[in-house]
């Protein structure tokens, strides 16, 4: 790898490691903003919902979320050995980043409300809300997989590991 696809990786991982603290800051920020909202018991998204008293702070958290785990993507593609588990990882980023990105973009109807949880349990919800939920799901499953595939893409190197315990434990 030249000089300039070097600084290219290194920028990019480094922008992938400093969205993931600006997406904390966005949740409680939101969180504190929002009435009633329980960092606890609640959902990230409801402070992304329509409803919520800023839903643009944690929609642009997940959003620059989303374009870190696509940035991490492209770094690993250029530096993991080629090997399938290395292009699981790179899919798996890929899958994650743009389904956080498309999760920020259509938002829940509504938040932690007693009517909008009834209006789900009666299964009355927008295409938009719907599409959400099955996008931060695919989002979760794939972001919790990423360090099994690390691990096994580096099966022959000490930080398989490292990697490994990550999945376990992290």
């Amino acid at each position: 790898m030249n000089e300039t696809a070097r600084t290219w990786t290194r920028a990019l991982a480094w922008f992938a490691i400093s969205a993931q603290p600006l997406f904390v800051c966005a949740w409680l920020i939101a969180g504190a903003l929002e009435p009633g909202y329980s960092h606890l018991a609640d959902h990230v998204s409801e402070l992304g919902a329509e409803t919520a008293a800023q839903p643009w702070i944690v929609n642009v958290g997940l959003a620059l979320t989303g374009l870190s785990g696509l940035a991490l993507a492209v770094a690993l593609a250029r530096t993991l050995p080629r090997r399938p588990a290395g292009r699981v990882v790179v899919a798996g980023l890929v899958l994650f980043g743009a389904a956080l990105i498309l999760a920020a973009a259509l938002q829940l109807d509504c938040g932690a409300t007693e009517v909008c949880r009834d209006n789900r349990d009666a299964g009355v919800l927008t295409a938009e809300d719907v599409a959400h939920g099955w996008l931060a799901l695919i989002a979760q499953v794939s972001i919790l997989a990423t360090p099994f595939a690390v691990a096994r893409a580096l099966s022959d190197r000490p930080t398989a590991a490292a990697s490994l315990a990550c999945g376990l434990f992290g």
